[in-house]
């Protein structure tokens, strides 16, 4: 009987270390791998091993599939990741093509690939989804950090013209303003 409780509570501890990882989870987990292969790794681990529950999901399981793909040596397994990274991110942004963060996700992949690879069809497309989305974004709390992100790295690896980065920095200024 003891044996029994003991393999019971076992089981059920396993099981609470076992659950699903929410999205600030990943979200935090994929900013520590994009520096470090070992963490891109166990976040493709854990990706891979539950059920991706919605498209924002299924989209940073991509995206850590592209970190895969920028941490490999071979040029093999580069473009095999790029791929199999670019057909989640894909997928998600077709089922939600209006949210900015999916789309952000694949615009951060995309600059990231070299011209002579042909993988980054929609690099302009994101590019100006996302300029117009912050344009005509509200800033509020709750958005204030990620129009921010989105401002400076636009400004960075947009390719973004002089007017487009005029833009982009005075929304960045006002990200940068104390709300009331």
């Amino acid at each position: 009987m003891r044996y029994l409780l003991f393999i019971f509570s076992f089981l059920f501890s396993a099981n609470l270390f076992a659950g699903e990882l929410t999205i600030d989870e990943v979200k935090k987990k994929y900013n520590q791998a994009i520096y470090n292969s070992n963490e891109a790794k166990e976040l493709d681990k854990l990706l891979s091993n539950q059920k991706l529950q919605n498209n924002l999901m299924l989209a940073y399981y991509g995206a850590t599939k592209g970190l895969l793909a920028k941490h490999a040596s071979n040029p093999f397994n580069k473009l095999s990741y790029l791929d199999e990274s670019l057909k989640h991110i894909n997928n998600a942004v077709n089922k939600e093509p209006n949210n900015i963060e999916i789309r952000y996700i694949r615009f951060t992949i995309q600059s990231q690939i070299p011209e002579f690879v042909g993988k980054s069809k929609d690099f302009y497309t994101d590019k100006y989804f996302l300029i117009n989305a912050v344009e005509k974004s509200k800033i509020s709390k709750s958005n204030k950090n990620q129009i921010e992100e989105i401002c400076e790295f636009l400004i960075e690896y947009g390719k973004c013209s002089p007017p487009e980065k005029n833009s982009l920095s005075s929304i960045l200024k006002n990200c940068k303003t104390p709300l009331i």
